[in-house]
């Protein structure tokens, strides 16, 4: 079955059934994600409707030419895809990113969904004006869609690396989802991680530096002393608060701690932001470091985890700094595919050679429903 084209009064080429995202559509759009998402161990989706309009059409980069699209029918909406623009540089150029979330079809009576309408409710938007497509919480479907649509994956960010702190705390965490098992488990778990912490593999040292709390402006200013990649987020001072405030309410996650790494002179090494969550998994979004500092940040990071009773580290793995995690004695594993599609050869293969920051602000995992 072919796509039938229309140009709508904003120029975008869409198919039969598809059209820009409004606001009054969302009612309907959080109704598709408490049955197809929500249902999937998301978290709670108190507010989900208010939270949906910040992430979509109230967005620091919201614009016209990248709206978030949804697939109507008989007047009502039966699939969504999520767009949040972004500003990004290549080799120091600026360039119009669009990230994809929450791609959904609605299932019908017989629990079969429409696939013609989620290709092209794919297609459409990666026909859009945006130099480059992204999406780092793609299921198998979706990677499917995506790679037969002209897409491609970026290998070297589709991993993370987990550091446990309490190890039986985090088989419990990533491995058991029921509630009254991990009841029963936790006094045996504590206790049994208690005689385990002062292994060597386990008890981080102290590193010989000085670690404080940074507010959003010094965090713009760091970001902006790193060694440059190909691809590298284009951060205000606006947008990195809205970024922060939204990780913010992932309450169910933790307090999300913003911290600086300083020499004991004062000399900043490099920063970390991340999830505390005691006794869970403490999620990281941002690590960084100046050249020649990424093992002290690391070790920094680790043993403030370890003060502050965590289970365990988690983060985006890239290869750069695989042999640093390893000998911190972290293990990696399979994570959501991270997908790019760009009309730029070279874009794609800066992601493909691992030549971009890319942390936890820069995609999805910044939000409390994709995380």
């Amino acid at each position: 079955m072919s796509m039938v084209q229309a140009q709508n009064r904003k120029g975008l080429n869409l198919s039969r059934g598809i059209r820009p995202c409004e606001r009054r559509d969302f009612e309907q759009i959080t109704k598709l994600y408490r049955q197809i998402l929500l249902t999937r161990g998301q978290p709670h989706d108190h507010g989900l409707t208010s939270f949906l309009k910040q992430i979509y059409l109230d967005n620091p980069w919201a614009n016209e030419k990248c709206p978030s699209l949804v697939f109507e029918e008989g007047g009502m909406v039966k699939g969504f895809l999520g767009v949040i623009p972004r500003k990004m540089k290549f080799h120091g150029d600026p360039i119009t990113v669009a990230v994809s979330s929450s791609l959904m079809v609605e299932a019908d009576q017989s629990g079969k969904r429409n696939p013609i309408a989620g290709i092209n409710l794919l297609r459409c938007f990666l026909a859009g004006e945006q130099d480059l497509s992204i999406t780092d919480t793609a299921n198998d479907i979706t990677r499917a869609l995506w790679t037969s649509s002209g897409g491609s994956t970026a290998y070297p960010y589709c991993y993370a690396w987990t550091r446990p702190l309490k190890p039986l705390h985090t088989c419990l965490e990533l491995g058991v989802s029921s509630p009254l098992i991990r009841g029963m488990a936790t006094p045996v778990v504590r206790a049994s991680d208690w005689l385990l912490r002062n292994l060597p593999s386990l008890k981080p040292d102290r590193p010989g530096c000085q670690v404080k709390d940074i507010d959003t402006a010094g965090l713009l200013a760091l970001s902006k002393a790193l060694p440059r990649q190909a691809i590298m987020p284009d951060y205000d001072l606006d947008s990195l608060e809205w970024l922060i405030m939204m990780a913010e309410q992932s309450e169910s996650e933790g307090t999300l701690a913003k911290r600086e790494v300083q020499t004991t002179d004062g000399r900043t090494l490099g920063w970390y932001v991340y999830y505390r969550n005691r006794n869970g998994i403490g999620r990281v979004l941002q690590l960084a470091a100046l050249p020649r500092s990424m093992d002290v940040v690391l070790d920094c990071l680790i043993y403030e985890a370890s003060q502050e009773g965590l289970a365990a580290l988690m983060g985006r793995a890239e290869p750069h700094g695989a042999s640093l995690l390893n000998d911190r004695h972290c293990f990696f594993r399979g994570r959501s595919w991270f997908l790019v599609h760009s009309p730029e050869p070279e874009i794609i293969h800066a992601f493909q050679n691992a030549d971009a920051f890319f942390s936890g602000f820069d995609g999805e995992h910044w939000m409390r429903v994709n995380a």
